[in-house]
C-alpha cells in the first residue's frame, strides 16, 4: 500500500466526489449480503453477565 503524502490527500478529497465514487462502487459491486459490523459481531462469543454494573444502565 502506497503511502500518501498530506497534499495528495488533500487534493484526492477536495470535495466528496471521489469519495462518492468509491461508495457508489462499493454499493454496485459488492457480493457481501451483510454488512462489515454485523458479521464481525456475529465472530464474537460473547456472554449475557447477569451481575455487571453496564446492565444497569439500560
Amino acid at each position: 500500500m502506497e503511502v500518501k503524502s498530506v497534499k495528495q490527500l488533500n487534493d484526492q478529497y477536495k470535495n466528496s466526489s471521489n469519495l462518492d465514487i468509491r461508495i457508489n462502487i462499493h454499493a454496485l459491486y459488492s457480493t457481501n449480503k451483510k454488512d462489515w459490523f454485523s458479521w464481525l459481531f456475529e465472530q464474537f462469543e460473547i456472554q449475557e453477565v447477569e451481575d455487571c454494573w453496564f446492565n444497569e444502565l439500560y
